[in-house]
C-alpha cells in the first residue's frame, strides 16, 4: 500500500495590508482566507506591529484590520503585520501498487492526517502631516519683515510653534489637519 500524497496551503486576497482612514480608525481593505485545495480548516489570526491592532468584522472567512487613529502619531510610520496559521485534518485513501496502475481501496481503508499551514502579510501606515510656510510682509514694502515674534496656534488654542521672522519663511512640518 501507498498513502495518497495530500497538500494544504493557506491564501490570503491581498499581497499587502492597505489602510484608509474611516472614522476614528485606519481600516484595512477587506481580507480573505482561503485554501488552494478545499476547505479552510481551523484558523487563528495574529497581529504584531508597532501599534496595537485588531481583527474587526470577521464574517466566514473574511476579517478587516484597524489601528486606532490615535495611536498614530502625525509624521510617523507604524507597520502592521497579520499572520494566519491553520491545520486541517483529513482523511487519505490508500491506493494499491500494480505496477503502473493505482487502485484506490474502498474508502474504509483511510487514514486521518494532520496538514498545517501558514500565510503572513504586512502594512504600513505613514502620517504625514501638513507643512505650512510662514513670513511677514510689510504692507507697503511688500517685502519681509525681520524680528517680529508670531506665535502659532492650533484650532483648540494650544500653542504648535513659536518663532522669531526673518527674510527666509519659517516653515512649519507635520500639522494634523
Amino acid at each position: 500500500y501507498k498513502d495518497a500524497k495530500a497538500t494544504y496551503k493557506l491564501k490570503l486576497s491581498a499581497s499587502k495590508i492597505n489602510f484608509k482612514l474611516s472614522g476614528d480608525y485606519y481600516v484595512s481593505d477587506k481580507i480573505t482566507v482561503s485554501a488552494e485545495n478545499g476547505s479552510v480548516g481551523n484558523y487563528k489570526i495574529a497581529l504584531s506591529g508597532d501599534v496595537k491592532s485588531e481583527v474587526y468584522k470577521k464574517s466566514g472567512n473574511s476579517f478587516y484590520v484597524r489601528v486606532a487613529k490615535n495611536s498614530v502619531k502625525v509624521g510617523s510610520s507604524v507597520n502592521v503585520k497579520l499572520s494566519v496559521d491553520s491545520t486541517k485534518t483529513i482523511d487519505i485513501a490508500k491506493r494499491f501498487d500494480c505496477g503502473s496502475n493505482y487502485q484506490v481501496l474502498t474508502p474504509n481503508t483511510t487514514d486521518t492526517t494532520t496538514l498545517k499551514s501558514g500565510v503572513s502579510i504586512s502594512g504600513t501606515i505613514t502620517l504625514k502631516g501638513n507643512t505650512v510656510k510662514i513670513n511677514k510682509i510689510d504692507s507697503e514694502t511688500k517685502k519681509a519683515v525681520s524680528g517680529a515674534k508670531l506665535v502659532v496656534k492650533d484650532a483648540k488654542g494650544k500653542e504648535v510653534a513659536t518663532f522669531v521672522t526673518t527674510d527666509k519663511a519659517y516653515t512649519l512640518k507635520n500639522l494634523e489637519a
